[in-house]
């Protein structure tokens, strides 16, 4: 029925990716509609996600990196590090992971019957490493049963008073100072945590992009308040990008998908502005987790090589710029090659004749000799 159909919470695809992102699918329409920060451990992404839970809108998950650690988190993802929680699992790499419900059968009535002996959640892992033949990662193979204590981990991330108010009383106005708690968490992700130098540089460029949508040359006063105030939603690429990360233009859109089917799940209209917190929980979520290495120029020109050779004409160079991926029209490379190369030079001024990564990256990428070998 229509009813029915209006309860029911949208059904989406989680799906992990080697830069330590959890990406939000939407299964009706298969689009991307969250980017959010996986529970992390050093440089080792999220292999296996299992959700459970007795309902689709207070759902749990487990979780197993590829190396060796294994947790549980709380659905929905935010990026929140407080909401999800891991241990060293395996030795080895952890090859597998599952939940179930299992009756429990140590109780004190030995008469009891199955259907009333409790139920407890169970995360069973396979993990490598331990002692056996072989050189594999699935040498040793071990199976480890993890029981899971629900009422707790339904709690991981809550303040103490989001804890302490029962369900009837978790007002509206307190739902929201969760939501704001939990965006600061995630900006305690950053470099020098949430009152670092980058969240204060954050605060500048969050600063400029009200005085800029206020306008630039105005001689009223204007108002600035990071602390309350808001961008237009417009403006945050560029507040992200005056930050370092440089988004694609596919990046930006998917920007504003994310704040609109957020909108649209909590019934509000669609955003036209973003508030400091929120700016910076997208921020954190979306951005890199380390810079552009030489290791990352060096698999970018094998796929544009395809293993004919090591260089590349600076013709063809040109051409895929021009028409792969997000295109770039000749206007745009001759903005590129006057910012790279000063007043008067050319697209062609930038590139030898042949261009190999390391050309690529020292000349035109300005990596120091150093970072290039």
């Amino acid at each position: 029925s229509d009813e029915s159909d209006e309860s029911e919470p949208p059904v989406s695809l989680l799906v992990a990716d080697d830069h330590l992102k959890l990406r939000v699918v939407d299964c009706e329409t298969l689009t991307c509609v969250g980017v959010k920060c996986a529970p992390a451990y050093g440089d080792d992404p999220v292999a296996f996600l299992v959700p459970f839970g007795e309902n689709r809108t207070d759902e749990l998950f487990a979780y197993a990196c590829a190396r060796d650690v294994a947790g549980i988190g709380r659905l929905p993802i935010d990026g929140d590090p407080n909401k999800s929680m891991g241990v060293v699992a395996h030795p080895g790499p952890v090859l597998a992971l599952a939940v179930s419900e299992v009756v429990d059968l140590d109780t004190d009535d030995d008469d009891a019957d199955d259907a009333s002996r409790p139920v407890t959640t169970r995360v069973f892992t396979l993990g490598g490493g331990g002692v056996g033949d072989g050189d594999g990662d699935d040498r040793g193979s071990v199976v480890s049963v993890w029981r899971v204590d629900v009422a707790a981990a339904r709690k991981l991330g809550d303040e103490d008073a989001i804890l302490s108010a029962t369900a009837t009383k978790r007002t509206a106005a307190m739902t929201k100072a969760q939501s704001k708690i939990s965006a600061r968490r995630v900006a305690g992700l950053l470099e020098g945590g949430a009152f670092g130098a980058l969240a204060e540089e954050a605060k500048d460029a969050f600063a400029f992009a009200q005085l800029r949508a206020q306008g630039e040359d105005a001689t009223r006063d204007r108002l600035v308040d990071v602390r309350r105030g808001t961008v237009p939603l417009a403006d945050v690429a560029d507040v992200m990008r005056f930050l370092g990360f440089y988004l694609t233009e596919r990046e930006v859109n998917d920007l504003a998908v994310e704040l609109t089917y957020e909108a649209e799940l909590a019934g509000n209209p669609k955003p036209q502005s973003v508030d400091f917190d929120r700016f910076l929980a997208l921020y954190v979520n979306r951005r890199p987790p380390r810079d552009v290495g030489m290791e990352d120029v060096r698999r970018a020109f094998e796929v544009i090589l395809d293993g004919e050779g090591d260089a590349v004409s600076r013709t063809s160079l040109l051409e895929m710029l021009k028409t792969s991926g997000e295109a770039m029209s000749d206007e745009e490379l001759s903005v590129i090659a006057k910012a790279l190369g000063g007043e008067g030079a050319s697209v062609e001024d930038l590139f030898p004749e042949e261009v190999t990564a390391e050309t690529f990256a020292e000349d035109v990428l300005g990596f120091l000799p150093a970072e290039v070998r």
